[in-house]
């Protein structure tokens, strides 16, 4: 007999790539429709095929590492036909196949199934959970949302075992779509981001150390390389009380690191991020914080650099693509050489140390050549920073993505050409061996 509660299964895909790391990744998309849903008297069951600290595998775990960060477990296999010159393991990075249908076997019935999406070029990861879900679900609606499934729309309608595609940030249509598939007449809405509930964090492994928290949505630059426009045309803040109590809460139960994936942390920081900072040091609240996805160098004024110092950040992340003038302005002229300068000088004086900050480096930008990037590392590093060396990869709905495009058409019949390593390679942007003389050189004057 049918349950009659309606049922909504959720999965976190796995990721195929040559490299994969956990800093301090959470499906945060999906923990946050598993809250919408269950307001609405959905039964949400959770597979995440990321889990790092699954009770039993067949699969040696990875290491964990410093801040709660870590290894996933992983195996190697043959690489597909666009990845067969480049000279590295490709690997499916997540738990065994064995374990998530031994975890899906464990769902009664599933009405609807929601599957997010990371990076565009991970779509093989992704397709590998379709196809095995698909298998003990022949009858399920799969519903397909997530970055890839909005940057990549009609690859994503292809894929033969979606049922339907969601683009975008979530919002009331799309809740609307899944409780209409789950037969369930509701007036429930979603509120802007600003008046988002917590994130049901509880479907995560309680063994995961770390949290990732977001402040804010969209961001007020429009990088040509950046696709958070596009993504979100508006710039949204959730209350500074609603973080400090969604930190508070997890810090109760043990958490002590959070990562903020915001894409402007600092804009208007006295407006906001001085607010949590003074809010948490009152309640004694002695997080580490962590923002990997890149902070906005201009906004680290003195009294900025010493507040965040006091508030328990660690591991501090910056965007300087370029100190070309003529590449920053044609790139968006998010931040000039003085900046960046201005900003080291604030951080050291604050008391953060060189392994502390890091300098993501954009190698492919424009015309440059890979050799600028060595000196602007060596420029980096005689400031007290790490130089983090990213080469490009081209986003679709980007200004910079539609002029390569047209110069390499791959782009846009193949996601997984998206890929860093793929493009840097295939563009001629390097070959191998400058590749890795780059990398080893970047890599000896962090550790000076």
């Amino acid at each position: 007999m049918k349950n009659q509660e309606p049922t909504a299964l959720l999965i976190n895909p796995w990721i195929r790539d040559f490299k994969c790391y956990d800093e301090w990744m959470e499906p945060l998309g999906l923990l946050w429709i598993a809250r919408f849903l269950e307001d609405a008297g959905v039964r949400v069951h959770f597979v995440d095929c990321l889990d790092r600290f699954p009770d039993r595998d067949i699969l040696k775990p990875g290491k964990s590492k410093k801040f709660a960060s870590g290894e996933y477990s992983r195996i190697e296999l043959d690489k597909p036909p666009i990845y067969h010159t480049i000279p590295r393991k490709y690997k499916q990075y997540g738990i065994s196949e064995q374990l998530f249908l031994e975890r899906l076997r464990r769902v009664p019935e599933a009405d609807v199934i929601l599957v997010g999406s990371g990076m565009t070029y991970w779509c093989d990861g992704l397709r590998r959970t379709l196809e095995l879900t698909r298998r003990l679900f022949p009858k399920s609606c799969i519903v397909l949302g997530g970055i890839y499934a909005s940057l990549c729309e009609d690859h994503a309608r292809h894929l033969p075992e979606v049922d339907q595609v969601l683009t975008g940030r979530f919002c009331t249509d799309h809740l609307q779509a899944i409780l209409q598939i789950l037969g369930i007449g509701s007036s429930s809405r979603v509120p802007p981001p600003s008046g988002w509930p917590q994130p049901d964090y509880s479907l995560l492994n309680p063994k995961l150390g770390h949290r990732a928290i977001v402040s804010g949505f969209g961001c007020p630059f429009n990088c040509t390389y950046c696709a958070s426009r596009f993504l979100e045309p508006h710039f949204h803040r959730r209350p500074p009380e609603a973080m400090v109590e969604q930190i508070t809460q997890s810090y109760a139960r043990g958490i002590r690191d959070f990562a903020f994936y915001d894409d402007a942390l600092l804009f208007k920081y006295q407006d906001h991020m001085a607010i949590i900072m003074d809010q948490l040091r009152a309640r004694e609240i002695k997080a580490r914080f962590h923002t990997p996805n890149g902070l906005h160098a201009r906004w680290i004024t003195r009294d900025v650099a010493c507040d965040m110092f006091r508030g328990g950040f660690q591991s501090l992340r910056f965007g300087f693509e370029s100190d070309t003038p003529e590449v920053q302005k044609s790139s968006g002229a998010k931040v000039t050489r003085a900046e960046m300068e201005e900003c080291l000088i604030n951080l050291c004086e604050a008391g953060f140390r060189k392994e502390q900050i890091g300098v993501y480096l954009l190698v492919g930008l424009k015309v440059e050549p890979w050799q600028e990037t060595v000196r602007r590392a060596q420029w980096v590093q005689e400031r007290n920073a790490m130089a983090l060396p990213n080469f490009l990869s081209p986003v679709p709905h980007t200004r910079d993505y539609a002029v390569l495009a047209e110069k390499y058409p791959i782009l846009e019949e193949d996601p997984r050409s998206h890929n860093d390593l793929f493009f840097a390679l295939y563009s001629g942007t390097v070959n191998f061996e400058e590749f890795n003389a780059l990398k080893q050189r970047v890599r000896d004057g962090n550790r000076s």
